[in-house]
């Protein structure tokens, strides 16, 4: 164990004690924060009421440390001892449990046990105390996320701080013991290079030029140093790069270091200190350094003392330590510009753990760095507060690069060799390279390690060969031109996929049919919504409507009434009512609005501007309530919030002017805009985000919507803001290991580990196609490329990463289509494989969310009808699947199209990343005709599933809009089912994208067309095909459609709504909006068009009523009951009718 010895002698602590500006009388209580803690072990800042400490979960630690810190006493005495704990009282209440030692004693009662809804004192137990110094210690007992706020020591036994709303006013900071981070004594320094150096050797091709000079240090020894000439354009630059300040580290460990995973940054029980107070021994983890990978064993630095050997394509330089010791590195370089290769190879004396770390270049200061990139935990310029290392399998990208700042850009990175990362899918444990942004002594320098100490293929034997392979380089470029070298050039990413079990259209149309089963979908029709399968419906029956627009837009896209009835309406309905995504009818439940003055509310944040604008253009503009409720007077809009995602307010004025031109609204969305790119985008990021933060809500800026601005105002500013912000999002997409073309084996010995936990639906323990079955698993052959991870990303950290599970990449890649209209509008050639690989191929029905091994089990058409459900099939995910699948579609059709292709859209938003536009709303242009589009798998019938397709109507005419997405050009045959109405000889059309139009013979109800290598045509037939849309043009919009009306105590609000559906035909929604208690109901009575009695016994209190003809006047009331009191009589009220038809 190489551990620090730190000691501290009782009595001379005091003067360290910080006291508040109006100090306090030694028999004051003391209260220590949790996130004060010196040594954090294995808990985590969290963030709620305030900052606190949230304790581990047990698969993130292979032994979980506890949180520990020193606290100084003013004076000896009995002391009663408090913990401030969060706990959920209707989810799984007191099982949050940790437990608080004083001086290693535990105290008499668990902490996280009081069963209430929030935080809250509690009383652990009383103990005599020394004056000075005392240790205090968080042990989590049930590693299930127990959160500790504060600990309050008094001697005041009849003290309650429940009772006190003032009680941080005690607050102390405890004694900081540790050390920071320091260099280790003797470690050679930065050598100053001058005109006394000579040039030993040179390497140099065509886009690159190394040098290695000899000179001495400032101790006279010899010393060698890499000098970079920078390859541009024109040629080599004027002025090299010395990376005088390069050192390799040899950190070895006799016995197992045992690297622990916890919080994700991996430390190593050598990283620890041994602390002693008051006689006593603790052993911790934490503080400053506790993270230093350069600490993790016994650290060895060595310096390039000589240039041993030189061939016209590699330089052997010998690099030594101060004991003796030494490695060969061998340089060479690559055929991409400025980038080099070393190899370092070695045999230990004797059998241990072993690891070499390159510090590459020269160490910078923090104020020198633009911007750094070591996904997904490092971007902008948030850099860690201490050394740490990211093992190569949390990173999508195995490098780390930093931008320095200047007149001229330029950048550096390192990175692991693209041929050392086997076809695995990855652990933690094998982790093949580490990589870090800071060196030993905490200043900026790339890092890069291998192998990952305390990993299996960091123990050699005696005389055992260790060879790594490092690649460095540098650009006079900023990072994202570097970034696309490593993951082009190097890694070889590119757009790879084919489809090989469905096309996408056919994937659209099999979520639909999904989302109509009742079974299958997790549908609810009593809560109206998709079942959350991590609710446990004992304590909290919870459903969500994540995308209710993509419900609403396949409903009229399909022109199917009967699922806007079942599952569109009820979505609607949702909206008008509950108060966010997620809903409870559970009363005393989260999610149930409890503590809300109302708990049914209309026009809700979360249901945002955007949403109601798509709403309204879905429903074909008939419901003006709609604007007139979420736009309101002065130009003002209705508060906006997301669900996990921080919701930028300028784009809601974007939607207003969607739905209300001309109004104003787009140059509030302008100077909002601007703002959000002024404070979000170019000013400085330094703080790193927690490792619980979504990817793409909370580590990088929310971008989708400047494309939106971008469109309407052709403002370059906003494309290139756009841009800049989808290099974060593919920073998060995993680009290892690199696609070959062959073959693989899946499922060997027909097993395979997915995900396998029992979570819920409905009531029940589900998990579908569990327990698994022999046969379930066949191994077999596949193309690597079908079941590659490259092209898919992640949640967040920890729920991609763990030590021995594989990692869980997920598959609601929805930023594919904005990456795709990003690369219609700039042309940026690195966007395509990022918008396609994430979608293409993935799935041919809804696939369920973590990938988490090598299986085609989730891309078949039964997936989620038969299962086994390896992938979490989450109820709630599929609309807003379905969402950006018809995006992608709509995206490409209109990329490849050349501006001949156009529909309109609305955005539905809000829920996380889940940011996607839908469709179905009014005419597009197809090569300048008007066209509709619509869904129908009776219509068209391809033979070749590489092709995609759309179809769109327009009077007299049928179009069909092929996609290809092989890398070459197919047959596709399209035959003419009966919903197409085309006479089975006519003669069609087709549309190239470059202008060309020829006629084409239909013969026997079927065509045969050549499609271009990822190439787009459109065939255009004469039809009978019906466009129902031209009849509803004709009906008025609807009047008055909104009423709300006052009831009183205790009943609240009575909301109703006049809904005007694409189908023609209006439906009424009502509900009161308080949870009276048991035993209350609502009588329904409808009077005029129709006499309807319908009774609601338990909250929700809301009905429904369709169908009802347009062009009548309505008319209802509602009688309250509520136990103890007469029945309350409401109305009559009602809708006037909407006039004639046009």
């Amino acid at each position: 164990m190489f551990t620090r010895s730190i000691k501290i002698f009782g009595g001379c602590l005091a003067t360290f004690l910080v006291l508040p500006e109006h100090g306090f009388a030694e028999s004051k209580p003391l209260l220590i924060e949790a996130e004060d803690f010196e040594f954090p072990g294995d808990w985590i800042p969290a963030w709620g009421a305030g900052q606190n400490l949230l304790g581990v979960v047990s698969h993130e630690s292979n032994h979980p440390q506890d949180a520990l810190t020193v606290v100084d006493l003013p004076e000896s005495g009995e002391y009663t001892i408090w913990t401030n704990s969060r706990d959920y009282a209707h989810d799984k209440p007191k099982s949050r449990r940790y437990q608080l030692r004083v001086n290693q004693i535990p105290m008499d009662r668990e902490s996280g046990t009081h069963g209430g809804e929030g935080w809250a004192w509690e009383r652990v137990g009383r103990l005599s105390l020394e004056q000075g110094e005392n240790v205090l210690e968080l042990h989590d007992t049930t590693n299930f996320y127990a959160r500790c706020d504060a600990v309050l020591l008094t001697q005041d036994a009849s003290y309650d701080p429940n009772d006190d709303p003032n009680v941080r006013r005690f607050r102390v900071s405890p004694k900081r013991v540790g050390s920071g981070t320091d260099g280790d004594a003797g470690e050679p320094g930065e050598v100053r290079v001058d005109q006394t150096w000579k040039v030993e050797a040179t390497l140099e091709g065509p886009v690159g030029r190394l040098r290695f000079l000899s000179g001495v240090d400032a101790g006279g020894k010899p010393r060698v140093v890499r000098q970079i000439d920078l390859w541009e354009e024109e040629g080599f630059m004027a002025e090299p790069v010395n990376a005088a300040g390069e050192t390799l580290t040899l950190i070895e460990a006799d016995g197992d270091p045992e690297i622990s995973f916890g919080r994700i940054i991996p430390y190593w029980s050598n990283n620890g200190s041994v602390l002693e107070v008051g006689g006593k021994t603790y052993q911790v983890v934490g503080g400053d350094d506790f993270r230093n990978p350069f600490r993790a064993g016994y650290a060895t630095v060595l310096v390039a003392r000589a240039v041993t050997d030189v061939t016209e394509e590699e330089v052997a330089v010998r690099y030594e330590g101060p004991g003796g010791e030494k490695i060969v590195g061998v340089w060479s370089l690559s055929d991409e510009p400025n980038v080099a290769k070393v190899r370092f190879s070695f045999s230990p004396e004797k059998a241990g753990f072993y690891s070499l770390a390159l510090s590459a270049f020269s160490p910078s200061a923090r104020e020198e760095v633009a911007d750094v990139q070591l996904p997904p935990l490092y971007q902008f310029q948030r850099l860690p507060a201490s050394p740490t290392l990211v093992p190569s399998t949390l990173t999508p990208v195995p490098a780390a690069i930093v931008e320095f700042e200047g007149g001229q850009p330029q950048t550096a990175f390192v990175s692991g060799d693209p041929a050392a990362f086997p076809l695995e899918w990855g652990t933690g444990m094998s982790s093949i390279y580490g990589f870090s942004l800071l060196n030993v002594r905490g200043e900026v320098q790339l890092g890069i390690f291998a192998p990952v100490l305390g990993t299996e293929r960091s123990y050699f034997e005696e005389g055992e060969e260790l060879s790594v392979d490092f690649i460095v380089g540098a650009a006079p470029s900023d990072w994202k031109a570097v970034f696309e070298l490593i993951t082009t050039d190097l890694y070889g990413f590119r757009d790879y996929r084919e489809q090989y079990t469905g096309s996408l259209t056919d994937a659209v149309l099999n979520i639909i049919e999904l989302l109509a089963d009742d079974d299958a979908s997790g549908w609810d029709p009593e809560l109206k919504g998709y079942y959350d399968i991590e609710g446990d419906p004992h304590i909290s029956p919870v459903v969500a409507q994540a995308s209710p627009l993509a419900v609403l837009s396949a409903a009229v896209l399909t022109e199917d009434e009967d699922f806007y009835l079942k599952r569109a309406l009820p979505g609607i309905e949702y909206t008008l009512s509950r108060l966010g995504f997620r809903y409870s009818g559970k009363p005393g439940s989260p999610h149930f609005n409890e503590k809300s003055d109302e708990q049914f509310v209309p026009f809700s944040p979360q249901f945002n501007t955007a949403y109601y604008q798509g709403l309204d253009a879905l429903l074909g503009g008939k419901n003006p309530w709609i604007g007139e409720a979420v736009l309101m007077e002065g130009g003002r809009l209705r508060p906006t919030a997301g669900y996990a995602v921080p919701m930028p307010g300028w784009t809601q004025y974007l939607a207003a002017e969607r739905l209300k031109p001309g109004e104003g609204y787009l140059d509030q969305a302008i100077r909002g805009a601007d703002r959000y790119i002024a404070q979000k985008i170019d000013a400085p990021q330094k703080k790193p985000v927690g490792v619980r933060n979504f990817y793409n809500t909370n580590f990088y800026p929310y971008w989708w919507d400047l494309l939106d601005l971008y469109e309407m105002t052709g403002d370059e500013k906003y494309l290139e803001a756009a841009e800049d912000m989808a290099y974060q999002t593919m920073a998060g997409i995993r680009i290892f290991p690199s696609v070959e073309d062959g073959l693989m084996t899946i499922h060997p010995g027909g097993v395979f580990q997915g995900d396998s936990a029992l979570l819920w639906k409905g009531q029940e323990r589900f998990r579908l196609g569990f327990p698994t079955q022999p046969g379930d698993f066949p191994e077999r052959l596949v193309s690597q490329a079908q079941v590659s991870p490259v092209g898919l990303g992640l949640e967040q950290p920890t729920t991609l990463f763990g030590a021995e599970k594989a990692n869980r990449q997920i598959m609601m890649t929805s930023w594919s289509p904005s990456l795709l209209r990003l690369y219609e509008h700039t042309g940026n050639e690195l966007l395509l494989p990022y918008a396609r690989n994430g979608i293409i191929g993935r799935f041919s029905n809804y696939p369920g969310y973590y990938l988490g091994g090598f299986t085609d089990v989730a891309q078949q058409p039964d997936f989620p009808y038969v299962g086994p459900d390896i992938s979490s099939i989450y109820f709630h995910h599929i609309p807003p699947h379905l969402a950006f699948a018809l995006d992608f579609l709509v995206a490409e059709a209109v990329e490849r199209s050349k501006g001949h292709v156009r529909f309109p859209w609305a955005r539905q938003e809000g829920f996380v990343w889940f940011d996607n536009r839908v469709y179905g709303m009014g005419e597009g242009e197809i090569f300048g005709e008007k066209a509709r589009l619509f869904l129908n798998s009776e219509t068209v019938l391809l033979d070749n599933q590489q092709v995609n397709y759309l179809t769109a109507k327009s009077p007299g005419m049928l179009w069909i809009i092929l996609m290809n997405e092989d890398a070459e050009a197919v047959n596709c045959g399209v035959s003419l089912l009966e919903g197409a109405q085309v006479d089975t000889a006519a003669t069609g059309t087709v549309y190239e994208m470059d202008g060309t139009v020829r006629e084409i013979a239909v013969e026997d109800s079927a065509v045969s067309l050549l499609v271009p290598a990822k190439g787009e045509l459109v065939l255009a037939l004469p039809s009978r095909i019906a466009v129902s849309q031209e009849g509803y043009d004709r009906i008025p919009p609807v009047r008055d459609g909104f009423l709300s009306v006052p009831l009183g105590e205790p009943w609240g609000t009575l909301y109703a709504f006049r809904i005007r559906s694409p189908f023609g035909v209006d439906s009424i929604y009502a509900y009161t909006s308080r949870y009276v208690g048991e035993g209350a109901n609502v009588i329904l009575r409808m009077l005029d068009p129709l006499e309807l009695e319908e009774r609601r016994s338990g909250f929700p209190y809301e009905f429904t009523v369709y169908p009802i003809n347009p062009g009548v006047p309505v008319r209802f009331e509602l009688e309250l009951h509520r136990p103890g009191a007469e029945p309350e009589v409401v109305g009559p009220l009602g809708f006037p009718a909407s006039g004639v038809m046009k």
